[in-house]
């Protein structure tokens, strides 16, 4: 049986700043000529010390280099991550990840009942007794004792889940709104959906949205939830495919939050309730403060440099960049001279800065303190553990710093040239377009390679703030810098209305929300100031150059979006130093983190972060066979390279991924258009699984045709490619025998450029013969009836499910070969009447 795969590597190469504008280079397919690297294996040579002492530069005392990280930190990752989730049982068992000196676990209810956490010294995992569960909500806190950072001081950390028990109907989905903030003073159409899931149940009476406080009480009625397909009125974009939508009239007229959350009730059963949906009210950023906050951090990066060149003191450096930020007025907080992370200040409008500072050759901002750094840890997944895409991002921000020596060039080349696995390369994406945009498609990758600058900040960044950000860890945050200029000119001061991104600024999205109606409306919607939104937030941090990202701009964007088994390679200084990104990277999916304990030379990273990438990808490795044990950086005593999680993930499978739409997502797939996973369509469901693919001429908001492709290798003792496909249609009857003709193509690409057609079906295919359209054009294939689910201009007619197949052996040799996989549904004489294919079950044998 094939296994499936998936890699995530976030690279994250943190190298010293020049202080130049940044270029504009979006990589491409560039040549970067043969990179010579030296990778010795350090797996045999290599043995850490018990004791490592750090530069003498005023940091604290020494420490063992294999310890636990430099804060201790507990996340709860399951049954959910991001603070709340949803159970039909009657108990629960908590897991998540702890870092640091921890002596003691718990968790309690509110109730005052507690109860045991299960966690070793040699691991970073811990599991819960199970909770018993009332029905409704059941706020439970995870709590963690242990040492402070003096290794003397007792202290507690905590998290928290709420866990919602809803004994007779499933609400395991999480709802959604769309869009899901709107700034200070503006007001306009929103809508909230709601995924039945697989368990179904639900009928379209049954459920409504309410309005309530941030713990989930009230009872506000917005409305009847409906999946009717009635997208003008309702909202709801297809008929029967069990997600259901309620249109909102919402205005913001004061900053904060609104909650919401989904009540359903069967007939004769009792009322019960989904998680919590949040919508944001942000108040707008005037460009006259955002330049000005820019300035001031300019300015105390020139009396950082100036102090630094003038004594060699970075100490004294960092009192006069401190003194700069105190002075101005808008300045609420400031960072403490005596913190060992990055500089950083919180403004009076609530936009928290920083400063990214590196001295020349390192990838951080200053030398190893001997604390922190996340060891060596092992997860208890399973024996082979799947990785499922081989899509990969490569990001470099600051390509001009450090290449040559810059992992995402050598990945890329790499990959490049491995044929099997075949590989989607996209970049290197350098300096500029390295910006938000792409940091917020994180999860939609299998490799991820980032290079840029890094470093923790916000230590004593008070509790209040922290909580209003929704930052999870009360301590310091690693933070990864993006290659976005700030550029104040472009923060939306006013609701902009769009046809298509085209109409937007850069850093913002078109989010359309009200359909195409022929001869009535086109399609058009608002345009979404994300980067605006994310500052608000507190998701990223202003630089005086670049901007931040935060752990809670990961956990926030993978929420719709999570890493599918993912492996995260974080070649950057501070990346694993408290487990801040750690936690959020593995609540977010992903299975294994690689990283870098404390601030490293580019040369060192440059070197392991190459190694490990090689050994995978070329020698075909598992994650812990590359990574090996690890090693210290010789120029920075106790900095160290090391894995957080599962060492068994593997990436030499080369065959179909996701074939049967099980992940819940289109991961694996490349989309263009309309393309989506469902559990059902009205009566019909998946072949085999819980999950079927769906592709259509554009349905609901979406008006592009669309295709699902992948890229694979055909094992060279295979025989047959197959499939099942069921066609529906607004066409029929009516259209049969004129030139409205959609239809649905399905291709296979072999490794030579030759197309082989697997089916290439149009509506005259399907029509039975009548008056005008004899059996050479009406062929009357496959038998129609009709559909028990309607599109937006009314009645459809649909196939049964048809299996499809193509003998693969003409095309095979005696190795791999590399193929592409496509399915389309292709719109012809005109955009109204609407055509949709399901897919699902694909098979190579």
């Amino acid at each position: 049986m094939a296994r499936t795969y998936m890699l995530i590597l976030l690279a994250l190469v943190f190298v010293a700043c020049t202080g130049e504008n940044l270029p504009t280079d979006t990589g491409g397919n560039r040549d970067f000529g043969n990179i010579d690297i030296e990778t010795p294996d350090i797996a045999d040579d290599y043995e850490a010390p018990d004791v490592v002492v750090a530069h003498d530069r005023g940091y604290v005392p020494p420490v063992s280099a294999d310890g636990p990280a430099a804060d201790l930190l507990v996340r709860i990752t399951g049954p959910g991550a991001r603070g709340q989730a949803s159970t039909t049982g009657g108990m629960v068992a908590l897991t998540g990840v702890v870092f640091g000196p921890v002596d003691s676990m718990k968790w309690t209810l509110e109730d005052g009942s507690s109860g045991v956490v299960t966690f070793s010294n040699d691991s970073s995992y811990w599991l819960s007794a199970p909770v018993l569960l009332k029905q409704g909500d059941n706020r439970i806190t995870v709590h963690a004792t242990g040492k402070a950072r003096d290794g003397k001081t007792e202290i507690t950390v905590s998290d928290v889940i709420v866990v919602t028990q809803t004994p007779s109907l499933s609400l395991a989905s999480q709802p959604k709104i769309t869009p899901p903030a709107f700034f200070v003073g503006q007001s306009g159409e929103a809508y909230a959906t709601m995924a039945s899931g697989h368990f179904g149940g639900f009928s379209s009476a049954t459920l409504s949205l309410w309005e309530v406080d941030a713990q989930g009480n009230g009872s506000d009625a917005r409305g009847f939830m409906l999946d009717d397909g009635l997208v003008e009125t309702s909202g709801d974009e297809i008929q029967g495919d069990g997600v259901f939508t309620v249109k909102l009239n919402m205005a913001c007229t004061e900053p904060g939050k609104k909650y919401f959350r989904v009540a359903a009730q069967r007939e004769g059963g009792p009322l019960v309730k989904s998680t919590l949906v949040t919508f944001e009210c942000l108040p707008r950023i005037t460009q006259t403060a955002c330049s000005n906050h820019q300035r001031t951090l300019g300015d105390a990066r020139i009396a950082y440099d100036t102090t630094y060149s003038d004594l060699r003191d970075m100490g004294a450096a960092r009192v006069a960049a401190i003194n700069v930020l105190s002075r101005d007025p808008a300045v609420k907080e400031v960072g403490d001279a005596e913190e060992t992370g990055g500089l950083w200040v919180r403004f009076d409008d609530g936009v928290v800065g920083a400063l990214n500072l590196t001295e020349e050759g390192y990838r951080g901002s200053g030398a190893a303190d001997g604390t922190g750094g996340l060891a060596t840890v092992s997860s208890p997944v399973l024996n082979v553990q799947p990785i499922n895409s081989k899509d990969i991002l490569l990001l470099s921000p600051f390509v001009s710093d450090f290449a040559p020596n810059d992992e995402t060039m050598l990945i890329s080349n790499v990959a490049n040239n491995v044929k099997c696995p075949s590989f989607n390369v996209h970049g290197p994406l350098n300096s500029s377009a390295a910006n938000l945009s792409a940091f917020r498609r994180l999860g939609s990758y299998g490799i991820v390679a980032i290079a840029t600058h890094g470093d923790v900040y916000f230590e004593t960044l008070s509790a209040k703030a922290k909580q209003e950000m929704n930052w999870r860890h009360p301590g310091a945050q690693e933070i990864i810098w993006s290659g976005e200029p700030v550029n104040c000119s472009l923060l939306a001061q006013a609701t902009k209305s769009c046809k298509g991104l085209a109409d937007c600024d850069y850093g913002s999205e078109c989010i359309i929300t009200t359909p195409f109606v022929e001869n009535v409306t086109e399609a058009s919607g608002v345009c979404l100031d994300r980067t605006h939104a994310d500052l608000a937030a507190g998701r990223v941090v202003m630089g005086d150059r670049t901007y931040g990202v935060t752990p809670e701009f990961i956990g926030y964007y993978s929420e719709n979006n999570r890493f599918p088994d993912s492996l995260i390679y974080l070649g950057a200084c501070r990346t694993l130093y408290n487990g801040t990104l750690a936690a959020e990277f593995f609540g977010a999916g992903a299975k294994a983190v690689v990283g870098y304990t404390n601030w490293v030379s580019n040369l060192f990273a440059f070197k392991y972060g190459s190694q490990f990438f090689s050994r995978m990808i070329e020698q075909r490795m598992t994650s812990g066979e590359a990574y090996g044990v690890g090693a210290q950086d010789t120029s920075n005593v106790g900095s160290f390279f090391r894995l957080f999680g599962a060492r068994n993930l593997d990436i030499s499978d080369y065959e179909l991924l996701n074939v049967g739409f099980e992940a819940g997502e289109l991961s694996a797939w490349n989309r263009v258009g309309d393309g989506r996973v469902i559990t059902g369509l009205g009566e019909t469901k998946p072949i085999n699984g819980k999950f079927m693919g769906i592709i259509s001429t554009g349905l609901g908001f979406t008006k592009d045709m669309g295709n699902i492709t992948q890229k694979f290798c055909i094992p060279p003792n295979a025989k047959t490619l197959s499939f099942y496909w069921k066609f529906y249609s607004e066409e029929f009857l009516e259209f049969c025998g004129t030139q409205f003709q959609d239809s649905f193509i399905a291709t296979l690409t072999d490794s030579t450029g030759k197309v082989h057609p697997l089916v290439d079906l149009k509506i005259d295919d399907f029509c039975p013969e009548k008056e005008g359209c004899d059996s050479s054009r009406c062929k009357g294939l496959y038998p129609l009836s009709k559909a028990d689910v309607s599109f937006d201009k009314g009645d459809v007619h649909m196939t049964q499910w048809q299996r499809a197949t193509f003998d693969l052996l003409p095309i095979l040799g005696g190795e791999p070969t590399n193929a592409i996989l496509k399915f389309h549904c292709k719109d012809t004489g005109d955009s109204i009447y609407d055509t949709a294919v399901l897919i699902d079950t694909i098979k190579i044998e």
